[in-house]
C-alpha cells in the first residue's frame, strides 16, 4: 500500500481525532486522504490505537509524525483537519 500511495498521490491531507474514555484511556485515529493527477479522491484509515496519558500537544504531534513516517507519507501531507480540541489544534500547529 505504501508504494501504491507514493506513486499515485500528488496532494494529501489527514483527518485526525482523539477520544478519551472516563478512565483516561485515549485513542487516536488518523485517516489519510489524497488526490491523483486525475483529481480522484482516495482515503484510507491508517491508524487507530491507544495513546498514553497525558494527551499533550507534544505527545500527539510525535505520534502523528511517527505513524506518517512509518508509511513514508509525512512529506506529502499539506493539510490536517481535526476537531477544535486545544491539544489537537496545538499538536497540528507544532
Amino acid at each position: 500500500m505504501k508504494n501504491y500511495i507514493e506513486e499515485i498521490c500528488i496532494y494529501a491531507f489527514i483527518t485526525t481525532d482523539l477520544w478519551t474514555l472516563r478512565a483516561k484511556t485515549g485513542y487516536i485515529g488518523i485517516t489519510y486522504h489524497w488526490l491523483t493527477q486525475e483529481m480522484k479522491l482516495y482515503d484510507i484509515l491508517v491508524y487507530v490505537e491507544k495513546i498514553s496519558y497525558p494527551h499533550t500537544r507534544t505527545h500527539i504531534c510525535e505520534t502523528i509524525q511517527e505513524k506518517l513516517k512509518v508509511l513514508g507519507l509525512e512529506k506529502k501531507v499539506n493539510v490536517a483537519v481535526t476537531d477544535n480540541g486545544s491539544n489537537m489544534v496545538k499538536a497540528i500547529n507544532e
